[in-house]
C-alpha cells in the first residue's frame, strides 16, 4: 500500500514513477510486469460471498422454466422426424444424381410451408451451397403446384424446376 501512496502523486508516464517501480521489484525479487498487474489486480474490487438466489431462476418461475424446456425438447424432437421424413421423401425420389422427381399426388399433398423445406433439400443435395431466398422458394412452391405440364422455371445456379405429366423434377440437367 506505501508503494500506491508513493505512486499516486506521480504522472502515469514519469519517469520517477518508472525508477521506482523497477526499484520495488528488484527489491522484492520480480518483474516490473508482475508488480504493475499485482497493482492492477488490488484495485479490483471482488465479490466474497454469492448471491442469495443462487440457482433460482430470475426470469421465470421454476415451472414455466420447465414447461418451455419441454416444449423445446418437442420441438426438437419434431424437427428430427421432419428431417428424417424429408431424408425419405429424396431417398425414394431420386431418379439420378442429377434429378428428383416429385408425384404430383405428392405435391399437391404437401402444404406450402412442406413443400417448400423439400424444394430447398432437393435444391441442396443436388447443388451444395446454393444460395436461395424466401421469395424465390415461395415462387418455385407455387410454380410446382399450379404450372401446366411441360413448363420449367430456373432457380439459381443451373437448377430447373420442370412440370412434367407425371409430377415435378428438380435437375441440374439443363435443356438446350
Amino acid at each position: 500500500m506505501d508503494l500506491r501512496r508513493r505512486l499516486a502523486p506521480l504522472p502515469p508516464r514519469s519517469p520517477e514513477r518508472r525508477r521506482l517501480m523497477h526499484e520495488t521489484a528488484r527489491l522484492y525479487g520480480v518483474s516490473a510486469q508482475t508488480l504493475y498487474r499485482v497493482l492492477r489486480q488490488q484495485g479490483q474490487p471482488h465479490t466474497v460471498t454469492r448471491r442469495a438466489d443462487r440457482g433460482v431462476p430470475r426470469v421465470l418461475p421454476q415451472g414455466d422454466l420447465h414447461r418451455y424446456l419441454e416444449l423445446i425438447a418437442t420441438l426438437t424432437e419434431l424437427n428430427t422426424k421432419i428431417d428424417q421424413s424429408i431424408s425419405e421423401m429424396l431417398e425414394s425420389a431420386r431418379l439420378d444424381p442429377q434429378t428428383y422427381s416429385f408425384p404430383t399426388a405428392q405435391i399437391t399433398d404437401l402444404d406450402t410451408l412442406e413443400l417448400q423445406e423439400l424444394i430447398v433439400a432437393a435444391s441442396r443435395a443436388l447443388q451444395p451451397g446454393i444460395q436461395l431466398d424466401e421469395p424465390l422458394i415461395r415462387e418455385i412452391a407455387a410454380f410446382a403446384k399450379n404450372a401446366t405440364t411441360g413448363k420449367f422455371r430456373p432457380l439459381r445456379q443451373g437448377v430447373l424446376c420442370v412440370r412434367t405429366r407425371k409430377g415435378v423434377n428438380l435437375t441440374t440437367n439443363v435443356p438446350h
